[in-house]
């Protein structure tokens, strides 16, 4: 007992010099900067993360790195104003003529011809005003325009052997005009060239999409005929003439989490 004693008395005579050592150290002076806030000249390509589902006047235009999103960046023309733009380009076409054969009499059995061509082309200028000059916090507000047009085409004309034929074409052409007025807050993430925020408002959309137009023409037995109309898919019917459109306006439509990476000056 009387050696336990003495132990535990060296002990806390050991540990009282280092305990009074701690507590009064000083502690170094530090000064952590945060926020790199892009300035006139600094460009940004943004990213985004899309927290709603459009369904009333829906158009996208935020890279959310998927096959098929814009192209999205920024340039700075002063630390308070900068322009933003989205394009985004699509084009598949496929095409195959031959000569048809007739594998039991080893003779010419006409011609076959297929051609498809698929395209939308899209552009989206805007705008942001930025209101908050602190090296943190980012709020601004901007509009968004968005003009996009789209044609899809298919032909199949067959030849036979007698010179009668079939052809058939289809095409659809869209026109898609849009306004989408934004409120964003962005927070600047320590020294680094990156921005996260969050960013909403209303979309306008006008748009003609859903018109097909069908030209036909054949020939049997030396009788020539042909047909042109068009069809809908918002009523039924063939048509001679068709007028089609749709316009839709919706908060909130464009919810999004936006990532900044800026680059520049």
């Amino acid at each position: 007992m009387k050696k336990l004693l003495v132990t535990l008395v060296a002990g806390f005579i050991l540990i009282i010099p280092a305990f009074s050592q701690l507590s009064t150290r000083e502690n170094d002076a530090a000064v952590i900067k945060l926020g790199t806030r892009p300035a006139a000249g600094d460009f940004s390509l943004t990213f985004g993360l899309p927290l709603t589902t459009g369904t009333t006047a829906d158009f996208s235009i935020i890279n959310s790195l998927r096959s098929g999103d814009f192209i999205t960046f920024k340039m700075y023309k002063s630390s308070s104003l900068a322009f933003r733009a989205g394009i985004k380009l699509y084009k598949e076409s496929e095409s195959a003529s031959g000569d048809l054969i007739d594998l039991l009499t080893d003779t010419d059995n006409g011609s076959y011809e297929y051609k498809q061509n698929d395209r939308e082309y899209i552009i989206a200028p805007g705008i942001e005003k930025h209101f908050n000059a602190s090296n943190i916090f980012d709020v601004y507000t901007g509009l968004d325009l968005f003009v996009g047009f789209g044609k899809y085409t298919e032909i199949q004309n067959q030849t036979y052997a007698n010179d009668d034929f079939d052809n058939y074409k289809l095409s659809s052409t869209n026109l898609v005009l849009g306004v989408g007025p934004v409120v964003g807050v962005s927070v600047f993430i320590a020294q680094l060239p990156v921005s996260l925020g969050l960013e909403y408002g209303v979309n306008i959309k006008y748009s003609t999409e859903g018109k097909d137009h069908y030209e036909t023409e054949s020939r049997v037995g030396g009788v020539t005929s042909s047909q042109d109309y068009y069809t809908s898919n918002v009523i039924p019917g063939t048509y001679s003439k068709l007028k089609q459109s749709s316009m839709g306006i919706n908060t909130n439509e464009n919810v999004r989490i936006v990532l900044n990476i800026y680059f520049g000056n």
